[in-house]
């Protein structure tokens, strides 16, 4: 069968995708989806539905896929998305704090004024049903994502009240709602985990809508390719592992939406990419695309254990309901870094044992994660197909480190943050401060820049925010890959509908911005 519209990955951008561009009956709509599909919230794995743990993000879950990435010369990691139907939304921490302005700003100086927040604000409202400011001018009362925060005004307990009180004291301001327009300060966490639950993107916008008889979602299948027949792309080569065959699955158009590690492969695996690189690996070109892979970026993080006592947390307020990973977020400026880099602290309102499931330590402590995010970085990273093989991961290259402003603003961040966690309602609570070196005060090693950039280097992390690889551009820059509306260059009836469009990853977390994304390509195709 041949449908007007085939969407390639079930992720978070491609729900979205799929169940707005199916409100039109007269359209014929297929997600392929290469994870499992529950049909309904029975179905779906209890890991994935329960808002209050990370199991589902574990590297042993069924729930994940792996990618090996390279992050600096001498660090590696696996990156962890989601494996299974509403993609990394249905298996992350829930936070959905929105790009800031100055993000739309940037995407809209080389992707043209569709993207400034101006016209984005509109379908940022349109996305969500904001529990707490339903109301407000900003936000919306009737999308489909639903939006609640921990709290708005004073935290209900518990680390959250100790993280506060020292951001206070350190100056920062406090912000009642991080999805409103100013850009720092501390507060609660807009998140989509609602009494309990995590309300993934396929949660919100597809199981309701899948009895929509011109929309066919078909799971365990794998896209090999995107066939472009002189320019033009005419549909989709898949195989179903489970089994065992293949097929060609003609469309009008394809849309690109399986992430920004998949998406590129795909274009590159379709003939997509620069020449030289894809007959190197046996691919035949199909358009010389060079950008295609290049300006990778994702927030590089570091995370510290915190080792905390139960008995001297603040008590939670009476039926305060389990929460989210995240409840409270420090947002620093870039003045106090010293360079342009802005920097985001998470601490775990969650002890660890019960957000992955481990054993809980004895004695009457509990260890809790802080984690400092670098949320501009200058540091750009690539993607290359290692083989011509479509089931072999690609090799990811985050380059991070290698602008200097970015050590320098994590050399700060680190500096502050270490300062912060010496207030006195920190130490109160804490049984002993995390220590940087075993053999040598933390004071000698945050005084030393080399000593710090060293450590640094060896305890560099990532956010999993990957973003970039099919940007966003006027088709006379060779870096770029598609226009302002997710057209591919060159290649007709193809387009790019996820983060990998992005010229640079938000300096916020990716969640809500891939459902932007989602919205704002489908009205483009209605």
């Amino acid at each position: 069968m041949r449908y007007d519209t085939v969407i390639v990955g079930g992720g978070t951008s491609g729900c979205v995708v799929a169940a707005r561009l199916s409100e039109n009956p007269e359209r014929s709509v297929l997600l392929i989806e290469a994870g499992p599909v529950p049909r309904n919230p029975p179905e779906t794995h209890n890991d994935a539905v329960n808002g209050t743990s990370l199991r589902a993000a574990h590297p042993s879950s069924p729930l994940t896929w792996h990618y090996p990435a390279r992050l600096t010369a001498s660090r590696s990691a696996a990156v962890v998305r989601g494996k299974v139907l509403g993609g990394s939304s249905a298996i992350n921490g829930g936070y959905f704090i929105r790009p800031r302005p100055e993000d739309f700003d940037h995407w809209a100086s080389v992707g043209g004024s569709a993207w400034s927040y101006d016209h984005a604000l509109p379908l940022l409202r349109r996305l969500e049903t904001d529990l707490d400011f339903a109301h407000h001018a900003q936000h919306g009362s009737s999308g489909p994502m639903l939006i609640r925060r921990p709290w708005t005004t004073d935290p209900t307990g518990g680390l959250d009240s100790v993280f506060a009180t020292a951001a206070e004291a350190a100056g920062h301001p406090c912000s009642s709602d991080l999805n409103g327009t100013a850009s720092f300060g501390f507060g609660s966490i807009p998140t989509t985990m609602v009494d309990g639950i995590r309300r993934s993107a396929a949660m919100q916008y597809l199981l309701p809508i899948l009895d929509r008889p011109n929309l066919k979602v078909l799971g365990k299948t794998r896209v090999l390719s995107v066939k472009i027949n002189q320019g033009r792309a005419v549909g989709v080569d898949c195989a179903n592992a489970a089994e065992g065959t293949s097929q060609f699955i003609p469309a009008g158009e394809v849309v690109l939406a399986a992430g920004a590690l998949s998406t590129p492969q795909l274009l590159m695996l379709s003939g997509a990419g620069d020449p030289d690189d894809l007959r190197a690996v046996g691919v035949r070109p199909a358009i010389d695309a060079p950008g295609v892979g290049r300006g990778l970026s994702d927030h590089p993080d570091i995370t510290l254990n915190l080792e905390v006592s139960q008995d001297a947390l603040p008590a939670i307020t009476r039926n305060h309901q389990p929460g989210p990973a995240f409840s409270t977020a420090l947002h620093f400026p870039a003045e106090r870094t010293g360079t342009k880099n802005a920097l985001e602290l998470l601490i775990t309102s969650t002890p660890n044992h019960k957000l992955f499931g481990s054993e809980a330590p004895q004695h009457g402590t509990q260890e809790h994660l802080l984690m400092l995010g670098l949320m501009s970085p200058a540091s750009r990273g690539s993607l290359r197909l290692r083989t011509a093989d479509p089931f072999e991961s690609p090799f990811i290259d985050y380059n991070y480190l290698d602008a200097a402003g970015d050590q320098t603003a994590l050399r700060a961040g680190l500096r502050e943050i270490l300062h912060l966690l010496t207030d006195s309602a920190m130490q109160e609570v804490f049984v002993s401060l995390p220590r940087l070196s075993g053999d040598m005060p933390n004071e000698e090693v945050l005084d030393d820049d080399d000593l710090l950039n060293r450590w640094i280097s060896d305890h560099i992390g990532t956010r999993f925010h990957t973003s970039g690889g099919a940007r966003i551009g006027p088709v006379d820059d060779p870096e770029s890959v598609v226009n302002q509306r997710g057209q591919v260059h060159q290649v007709q009836c193809l387009r790019v509908a996820d983060l990998s469009l992005l010229p640079s990853v938000p300096c916020r977390g990716t969640a809500n911005t891939s459902v932007f994304i989602g919205e704002l390509i489908s009205d483009f195709m209605t």
